[in-house]
């Protein structure tokens, strides 16, 4: 707002920024493991919402994550918006380069697991080679929960608690705790 004082009162001039709202999101780069759709869902851009460069931010963010949760360490994601005026909307489009995957080179197992590590490995369903995605560690999880569960250990507690990427050799080292707990 400015005043500026005239013969007779004063004149207010009120400058005003047009505000945008969030238009089409989509994203390119990408197929599976993770999808498009849970790179979208992740951004938690909604249709109609006020658009800010700080929401674009947090959505590049959370697409990174997303990425590095799947094993995708190097990954870049470029945003580009298009403004259009007449209705007051913003589409974001997000380009992502992914990079290479990580393999798992290892898997370690702390806490109190109970049995050798050839038997929790078989279990586990991880090898050595394969490709780091957030659904093969689930799947990993939930076999070990059944494993011990068919065991009788029905308190068992198993959880994922680190990942030691190597950007060297683009290789990622799971480390879970498994506490087999008593049998019940």
């Amino acid at each position: 707002v400015d005043a500026t004082p005239t013969t007779g009162g004063t004149r207010l001039t009120f400058r005003t920024q047009l505000a945008f709202f969030v238009g089409q999101v989509s994203v390119s780069g990408i197929k599976d493991h993770p999808t498009p759709i849970q790179a979208i869902n992740v951004t938690k851009l909604q249709l109609g919402e006020e658009y800010t460069d700080t929401k674009r931010d947090r959505a590049v963010a959370g697409i990174v994550r997303l990425l590095e949760s799947n094993g995708f360490h190097e990954a870049r994601v470029t945003p580009r918006i298009a403004a259009h005026p007449e209705t007051q909307q913003i589409d974001v489009a997000l380009d992502i380069a992914p990079g290479r995957r990580a393999r798992i080179t290892g898997v370690e197992w702390q806490g109190d697991p109970g049995f050798p590590l050839e038997r929790l490995m078989s279990a586990s369903h991880l090898k050595a080679g394969q490709p780091v995605t957030a659904q093969r560690i689930l799947n990993a999880l939930q076999s070990m929960r059944r494993f011990y569960a068919h065991q009788q250990l029905l308190s068992a507690n198993v959880s994922l608690i680190e990942r030691r990427y190597d950007p060297k050799d683009a290789r990622e080292t799971l480390i879970f705790r498994a506490i087999q707990g008593p049998k019940i």
